[in-house]
């Protein structure tokens, strides 16, 4: 079974400082808490933050994720700086027969700038070819939102187009810039190891 997908996994250290955990029950108020205080930053570029307002509903989400998980169809990461949590990773999609992924993220508005985002996204692709032999990752940002498309620029993703009209965010439709990395395309990345590790201390 590929690692990040079994049950006991829950955390990677990526370098000192700086973890992913699978998220849990036990972290809804903390995300509820971190929504809420980036919600107009958020609200930019993530529709989603409009229906994720209560206990409920973060708790709803997470059970949805751990579903997804369970069928080997998604992973939902939070991202820790420093012992704070301030973000998510996620594997939206898994598609096994054609062998891609697709990643998304977020960021707690004053954590950005510091690398964390781009260190974290090396990670999850590391893992994503090297554990589960994927042969493509794909990451969709709006074109405006540069900071989001800086970061599979700066892991050599190439952009293979813009979809137009793919989203709707509020009060209009927004384009997307579709960026892939094949394995074959950066090789020196896909020598790199994160180790997802199984303990009961997040749990």
């Amino acid at each position: 079974m590929c690692a990040l997908l079994q049950e006991n996994v829950v955390f990677c250290t990526i370098n000192e400082g700086l973890e992913l955990r699978l998220i849990s029950r036990q972290n809804s108020k903390e995300l509820l808490a971190l929504i809420e205080f980036n919600r107009e930053h958020l609200r930019q570029w993530h529709p989603w933050v409009d229906g994720v307002r209560t206990i409920s509903e973060v708790e709803q989400a997470i059970e949805s994720w751990h579903r997804r998980q369970a069928n080997k169809e998604g992973v939902h990461a939070g991202i820790w700086a420093d012992g704070r949590f301030c973000g998510m990773i996620n594997f939206l999609t898994i598609d096994w027969s054609n062998r891609w992924a697709a990643l998304s993220y977020w960021l707690d508005e004053a954590h950005q700038g510091h690398g964390i985002m781009t260190a974290c996204c090396h990670a999850m692709i590391c893992h994503g070819f090297n554990t589960w032999g994927l042969n493509r990752i794909t990451i969709e940002c709006a074109p405006e939102n540069t900071r989001s498309c800086a970061i599979p620029e700066r892991l050599g993703f190439k952009l293979d187009g813009v979809v137009r009209g793919i989203e709707w965010l509020h009060d209009r439709y927004v384009n997307h810039a579709m960026y892939g990395l094949l394995r074959s395309d950066y090789p020196e990345l896909v020598r790199s190891a994160f180790v997802w590790r199984a303990t009961t201390k997040h749990s």
